[in-house]
């Protein structure tokens, strides 16, 4: 079965045509060197559909996600907490934007993985998140081929304040933004957890570069 879920994880996987029938058990899968089959770690079996027909239901719920997900954003809402915070630092509301709305996964929150990750491609507002000269210091790397951070203040659920580092992971098909370092300690001190759904929202004050994030209540994730 094709879950919206499972379609959440895999909005920026590449188009599938080199397969026909996938019908061997998901461990036995994991092992084949095929590179247009990404890691899945929820599902027992996949299909035994002929690919076209899976690729296009894959589309359509892919539509039916991402309308879902204009509709939340479009709606979304700063807490009035985190306004009265934001507020506080001489900073508009107005100048705030969004830049993700998400459920956190369990790759989010492993201790193996130790990030947050925002897809680039899911970047509400690309062109109000970072600047040119941001966007090509993360392309870059150091001489010990290290990828380069960038560093924020960044404003908990609590509404505490720390310090994290944003990097850049590329891969053949994709790329994602991931929030590093302190973020372990983030996802403890807030008692964050696998399919809460959470905003990431970004401001400026001054040369400093702002983060915070929000944690949606259920009652308010069930549309």
């Amino acid at each position: 079965m094709i879950t919206t879920e499972l379609i959440e994880q895999i909005q920026d996987f590449p188009k599938i045509e080199s397969l026909s029938v996938i019908t061997e058990p998901i461990e036995k899968i994991q092992d084949f060197k095929v590179p247009v089959i990404p890691k899945i770690e929820s599902l027992s079996v996949i299909t035994t559909e002929p690919i076209e027909k899976v690729q296009e239901k894959v589309e359509k719920i892919k539509k039916m996600v991402q309308f879902k997900r204009r509709n939340r954003v479009s709606q979304a809402v700063l807490p009035e907490e985190l306004k009265k915070k934001i507020q506080e630092l001489g900073v508009l509301i107005s100048e705030v934007s969004l830049v993700i709305e998400k459920p956190l996964y369990s790759t989010d929150l492993s201790d193996k993985h130790m990030r947050l990750s925002i897809p680039v491609k899911q970047v509400v507002n690309p062109d109000e998140f970072l600047n040119a000269q941001e966007k090509e210091i993360l392309d870059t790397r150091d001489s010990c081929n290290r990828m380069s951070k960038i560093k924020f203040n960044l404003i908990e659920p609590s509404l505490e304040v720390c310090n994290i580092h944003l990097a850049k992971w590329s891969m053949n098909s994709s790329s994602s933004y991931v929030l590093l370092n302190d973020w372990m300690s983030v996802h403890q001190r807030n008692g964050l957890k696998v399919n809460m759904m959470v905003q990431l929202w970004f401001f400026r004050k001054d040369e400093n570069r702002w983060l915070a994030l929000v944690v949606i209540p259920d009652d308010q994730c069930s549309s």
